[in-house]
């Protein structure tokens, strides 16, 4: 039987279910960005890499190309969700969220480090731009491999920063979606969501995603 598509919506369980997906994809490729990083950053230290090394690596890069193909349809409808709601729902659940326990100190100082963004527009933006960019983000971590592969060469690792911005802020905006009616306290329902929600805010605070603002926003649209 086919599968007829559905739109997703605010304050349903599949509009719920539409963003946690969209928030897993994202954690995970950010985890997966952190090991991809370590990895390089020690085999730079410690001379050419073994045949075991190298697969390694072509595993890694291609886990990374396939989550940043799945992401993009995820992205979308998180992108029609947060279009479809305000900069006061959106901002208020992520303050219970900030509240909730196991919350990390510091969360809420994401909302003074959004340069000129109210919380939603950051995240519609960053949405937008990860779409646009997972392509070209893609094809740098296969040239990078080459690098390795064809010629000994280890090169740094790291999504390109604005790329990984764009990550962080689409990855609060996907976990406070998730949560949206649910009512009352966040609750164990969603405490993968406080994670993810921190993760992201504490990552773009510490990284002074501020300052790519202006590179990640030419793709906003809406």
């Amino acid at each position: 039987m086919e599968q007829v598509k559905i739109r997703p919506k605010l304050e349903t369980s599949y509009g719920r279910f539409a963003a946690s997906r969209a928030a897993v994809l994202l954690q995970h490729l950010l985890v997966l960005d952190d090991f991809w990083t370590a990895e390089l950053k020690q085999a730079n230290g410690r001379g050419p890499l073994n045949e075991d090394d190298v697969q390694v690596l072509g595993r890694l890069v291609g886990a990374m190309e396939r989550g940043l193909v799945v992401v993009r349809e995820p992205l979308e409808e998180v992108w029609l969700m947060l279009n479809d709601s305000s900069d006061e729902l959106i901002e208020q659940r992520f303050q219970e969220i900030a509240k909730a326990p196991g919350a990390p100190p510091g969360l809420r100082d994401l909302l003074a480090h959004l340069a000129e963004y109210e919380l939603r527009g950051a995240a519609l933006t960053g949405c937008v731009y990860l779409q646009k960019k997972a392509r070209s983000e893609a094809d740098l971590l296969r040239s990078k491999l080459a690098m390795i592969v064809e010629g000994g060469e280890v090169p740094p690792g790291d999504f390109l920063i604005p790329f990984r911005c764009a990550a962080l802020i689409a990855l609060v905006g996907a976990g406070v979606v998730s949560t949206v009616g649910l009512g009352g306290p966040v609750g164990l329902v969603a405490m993968g969501a406080v994670s993810q929600v921190g993760l992201g805010a504490i990552g773009w605070v510490e990284a002074k995603c501020e300052v790519q603002v202006p590179k990640i926003s030419f793709g906003r649209r809406g």
